[in-house]
């Protein structure tokens, strides 16, 4: 489910290779990429987040650290808590999703720490 609005100032710290993946109901293509969120106060925490399909492609202009703002994707518990330290994960695909490189301007919109964005699930 779609999040309400959202923004954050993450650093890229990793960026996975491309993969791709063919079921006889669909097929695609993904990238991870490993974020730490700027806010939060615990440095070893790594936001994973996931470009799937066209989302690719369209935010080909990340690079390794540099710090961008994050908003509108969505975003989930992390699945893999054995892998991650950071309690949730961001999905962006051609739907939703949304990634600006950060300006030396004043921000007009807030950022918060991910931790501090309410999730829905499907329970609520």
């Amino acid at each position: 489910m779609k999040n309400v609005l959202w923004r954050t100032q993450a650093t890229v710290v990793g960026i996975g290779q491309l993969k791709t993946w063919s079921k006889a109901s669909s097929s695609g293509k993904f990238k991870i990429i490993q974020l730490h969120d700027k806010l939060d106060t615990q440095p070893h925490n790594r936001i994973h987040l996931t470009l799937f399909n066209n989302a690719v492609d369209k935010f080909d202009f990340i690079q390794l650290k540099k710090e961008y703002i994050f908003s509108e994707g969505s975003i989930k518990q992390a699945r893999f808590k054995d892998n991650l330290k950071h309690p949730y994960q961001i999905n962006m695909d051609d739907k939703c999703g949304r990634i600006e490189p950060l300006t030396p301007l004043p921000q007009k919109k807030s950022t918060k720490p991910i931790a501090e964005i309410p999730i829905y699930t499907s329970q609520s």
